[in-house]
């Protein structure tokens, strides 16, 4: 065998080593997307499940209903707690809608739209259309659209 043969060999050697390299690359980036939107996904359930557990609180609870019915029924402290407590509802909802739209939700899972049902209801109170018509301005142009396309303004 003469050098420009085993020098061929080696290169091609090489080559293989480079391809096999970056399948085994392509592979594990995959594998990491999965993951993070596995996380992402379990990490919006949390979040959901601890936004429920504050409005099951019995105070909590009795100014979303009062508020809901309209914010004439809350005294100014009330109408405080009401903006925070829905304020934070939209803000996940907004959330999900942003990890949806980069890539972190799965389209398949459906998920703006299973959260969505929620949110529809929510906004056929009228103390819920009063709290958006005060905070509206201040949120992000997909969470506007997004509800001014399922409400009744």
């Amino acid at each position: 065998m003469n050098w420009d043969a085993i020098g061929a060999f080696a290169e091609l050697l090489g080559s293989i080593a480079v391809l096999v390299t970056i399948i085994y690359l392509a592979r594990q980036i995959k594998q990491n997307s999965d993951i993070a939107r596995v996380d992402a996904y379990r990490d919006m359930q949390k979040q959901w499940s601890e936004m429920r557990e504050r409005t099951m609180d019995r105070d909590n609870l009795d100014v979303i209903t009062r508020g809901l019915q309209g914010m004439a029924n809350l005294d100014d402290y009330e109408k405080v707690r009401f903006l925070k407590l829905m304020g934070d509802e939209f803000a996940f909802l907004d959330t999900v809608m942003l990890m949806e739209r980069k890539g972190l939700l799965d389209a398949e899972y459906e998920v703006v739209e299973k959260f969505g049902a929620y949110y529809k209801n929510v906004l056929k109170q009228p103390g819920a259309l009063e709290f958006w018509d005060t905070i509206k301005d201040g949120t992000s142009p997909y969470l506007v659209e997004w509800v001014e396309k399922n409400s009744n303004n």
